[in-house]
């Protein structure tokens, strides 16, 4: 049974086996929760929507004034870029093929690459609504 405070099932183990917030937590406000919306995009049922809040919180993370205050880019601190490492090769590499718009984007996010990050997310929103479109027909 999931606990909806402290494990909602949303952030569940899914497909990488390890909860968002092991990620979420190490970077920017920003950065974090657009990273959470792509982790969770197909758990709550509104996949489009979630992707749509991932990229604004991409633009609010790329914003110039905002990242003055954090000059050390999406990631909090040195500590917090050695926890990223590490959960990124003992979770994501081992649990999705390279290709995978999913990891590639949450990768990007992690590196603060949110440009590209931006560009995976508005594919794979691209993705879903033609899917959607061939089972309306």
């Amino acid at each position: 049974m999931s606990d909806p405070v402290k494990h909602p099932a949303h952030y569940g183990r899914g497909r990488f086996g390890i909860e968002c917030i092991a990620f979420a937590r190490w970077l920017t406000f920003p950065a974090g929760n657009a990273f959470k919306y792509v982790w969770r995009h197909e758990d709550k049922g509104k996949p489009i929507e979630d992707l749509s809040k991932a990229l604004q919180y991409l633009e609010w993370a790329n914003d110039d004034d905002f990242l003055d205050l954090w000059p050390v880019g999406p990631v909090v601190s040195k500590q917090a870029r050695f926890h990223l490492e590490l959960l990124t090769r003992d979770f994501l590499l081992p649990n999705l093929p390279y290709h995978d718009m999913v990891y590639t984007a949450l990768e990007d996010i992690i590196n603060g690459e949110y440009s590209r990050a931006k560009h995976r997310i508005e594919e794979r929103i691209f993705s879903i609504r033609s899917v959607e479109a061939g089972r309306s027909e």
